[in-house]
């Protein structure tokens, strides 16, 4: 049963035997009425679809992708020395060399693909607000003595979801130096994470 179906059910049950002899069971108020409120959802749907798609726009991705390959870096130089095996290490400092290259290619790509120096405000709170928990988790395991256990978990996590950010970014870029970038980034991601794993794997 559809919805207007619906409404002309209840309408009837509630409506005395006697009925007007109109064509239509509601009165020209109620019509005008519910015409009205079906309008204001349909204009808070397109409003809402032009201000979503806006926060999902290509260069908002590229601006988050730019931004967490640079704060993962600082993250990575900050806690990496604090690693004691030396192998975890060595993936760090590998892990780190792809950031720092995504960050230094995203950034030459927004300003010369999108004539964009500046990153969105409300992007920079979110993504700071992002490692900052990070590096909370990171602190409090190297207070804790779990630095390396949770060092190459959370690295594990942070490769999986950079892996994620550039395969959207590529399904929905035509622009080909940032599809020639992103394919070879997430292949150095790829290995990268099946390094992690396997750390992971060994020492569990």
């Amino acid at each position: 049963m559809d919805n207007m179906a619906y409404l002309n059910q209840i309408s009837a049950s509630n409506r005395p035997a006697k009925t007007s002899s109109g064509p239509f069971p509601f009165s020209p108020k109620i019509m005008i009425g519910l015409g009205a409120a079906i309008g204001a959802i349909i204009l808070i749907i397109i409003i809402g679809s032009i201000f979503g798609g806006d926060k999902n726009s290509e260069q908002t991705l590229v601006q988050k992708l730019n931004l967490r390959s640079e704060n993962l870096s600082r993250t990575i130089e900050e806690y990496n020395r604090d690693v004691k095996s030396s192998k975890l290490r060595s993936m760090g400092s590998s892990l780190r060399t792809v950031l720092n290259e995504a960050s230094s290619r995203t950034s030459a790509i927004l300003e010369e693909d999108f004539s964009s120096k500046k990153t969105d405000k409300k992007v920079e709170e979110s993504e700071a607000t992002y490692i900052e928990e990070v590096n909370t988790a990171l602190e409090d395991a190297k207070l804790n003595g779990l630095l390396d256990r949770v060092f190459v978990r959370e690295m594990t996590y942070q490769i999986g979801i950079l892996m994620s950010m550039e395969s959207n970014i590529s399904n929905k870029t035509k622009k080909s130096d940032l599809k020639d970038f992103l394919s070879g980034s997430y292949s150095n991601l790829e290995n990268l994470y099946s390094e992690f794993s396997e750390y992971s794997d060994e020492t569990t």
